[in-house]
């Protein structure tokens, strides 16, 4: 479509820029998820704490797209499991609230019963989400290792996966939620801007929608062109 290539027009990105956006593709995202599952065999962490919280980081870097920074700043009274929504209060651009999928809530809730509150009272004082077992606030690059030993353990998934990896893959599945709706239903192209940037936390005059949806984009100017090859120069099987 015309806005597609619209959307290609030249932009000064570095190669490294276009690495940069890739996110996880739907088959390595169900791969990550079994890996950070608790209890299952290919989880590289010891104890029950360690798994049931890096699998509450990874669901909610899947759910929202956070930033790790955001991550971390996180506290137990953040998190509202009855309405399934996170209030990101501490943020390099906006803060906001956000929704999570129930089953998210449901291993919040686990997770702080279960876990977190067996922390001793004075440890947890601070009311961070996101501690060490004895209640030492995470630190962002030890948020960092939780998925390096990911990527250790699993070697089916890409070395490029990381906590902004998850960025970027919650706007690809974003992008591909716009598309699935139905012609006379789908926003315009400023409205999804300005939901995506809500929602990313960026003001409502950042550009940054348009550098994070240019993977889609491409991904759709190719079968577009693909197509129209295509019907240009069909096979003639009995060539």
């Amino acid at each position: 479509s015309i806005w597609t290539l619209n959307e290609l027009a030249p932009v000064t990105y570095s190669n490294e820029d276009e690495e940069c956006l890739m996110g996880l593709p739907k088959d390595q995202q169900l791969t990550a998820e079994e890996t950070f599952k608790p209890g299952t065999s290919n989880n590289p962490f010891t104890t029950p704490f360690l798994q049931h919280r890096n699998y509450l980081i990874w669901m909610l870097f899947k759910d929202t797209g956070m930033r790790r920074s955001e991550c971390r700043y996180i506290r137990v009274d953040d998190v509202d499991y009855s309405s399934d929504r996170v209030r990101i209060r501490v943020s390099k651009t906006r803060a906001r609230t956000v929704p999570i999928s129930k089953k998210c809530s449901q291993h919040f809730h686990n997770f702080i019963m279960n876990y977190w509150s067996n922390i001793p009272a004075q440890s947890r004082a601070h009311s961070y989400l996101f501690t060490t077992e004895n209640g030492r606030h995470l630190a962002l690059d030890s948020i960092n290792l939780v998925f390096r030993w990911i990527r250790k353990k699993n070697q089916d998934l890409p070395q490029f996966l990381s906590p902004h990896t998850m960025r970027r893959t919650w706007n690809d599945r974003f992008s591909e939620k716009i598309d699935a709706q139905p012609p006379e239903e789908r926003l315009s192209i400023e409205k999804e801007k300005q939901i995506r940037n809500r929602l990313m936390g960026w003001s409502a005059k950042s550009n940054m929608s348009v550098r994070y949806s240019r993977r889609q984009t491409r991904k759709k100017s190719d079968d577009i062109a693909e197509e129209l090859a295509n019907e240009m120069s069909p096979v003639n099987h009995d060539d």
